[in-house]
């Protein structure tokens, strides 16, 4: 298949899943901590590797159901499978549209299990709570290759296809400084050309 349906492809799949709409709570945990309920996820599902994402925690009273706007330093703190290294975030609000929900931006480079730890304050409770990606929960993040229709396009040949793009684009700015080189000469000549007659 040639780089330029493969490349289509891929872009296609990619627009599709960005155009999707997204329902906040689809694979997500629900937990009660205290006097809340936490809701915790991947913004966009299926999770994607290389595709920019970002986790979402929901928050409510868990008495009234009501938003919880109140959060104080409340952190993210994302890990891979077994990994000790953890990239931490801070959590945005979504907007006005959203009460209670905030995000994470991060753009999961792995497939697989992901652990989400919520360390901080929501109103004057303390909260520490891990969710790890799973069955009940919320899902693992998916190869690209996972999503793609009709063929499969795999990490690699796209890896390979970026480098061929690359590298055309290397020789058309080289073939353009040239040109330009050669223009300015030709400018200079002329201008040369024209004082001493």
């Amino acid at each position: 298949m040639g780089l330029l349906v493969r490349a289509g492809f891929a872009l296609a799949a990619v627009f599709a899943f960005l155009a999707a709409p997204t329902s906040p709570g689809f694979a997500h945990e629900r937990r009660v901590v205290g006097a809340y309920e936490l809701v915790v996820g991947w913004r966009d599902e299926p999770a994607v590797m290389n595709v920019p994402n970002a986790v979402s925690v929901e928050i409510r009273e868990t008495a009234s159901g009501h938003a919880v706007d109140g959060i104080h330093g409340l952190i993210v703190e994302v890990t891979y499978g077994g990994l000790q290294r953890a990239a931490t975030l801070g959590l945005q609000p979504v907007g006005s549209a959203h009460p209670g929900a905030y995000v994470g931006a991060l753009t999961p480079t792995r497939a697989g299990d992901y652990t989400f730890r919520i360390r901080g304050e929501v109103g004057s409770q303390a909260v520490d709570e891990r969710f790890e990606s799973g069955p009940g929960r919320f899902d693992p993040v998916k190869a690209g290759d996972a999503v793609t229709y009709p063929d499969a396009v795999s990490p690699d040949s796209l890896n390979d296809d970026l480098k061929r793009t690359q590298l055309v684009a290397i020789a058309a700015l080289a073939v353009a400084i040239m040109n330009g080189g050669a223009l300015i000469v030709a400018v200079l000549r002329n201008r040369r050309a024209n004082r001493t007659t």
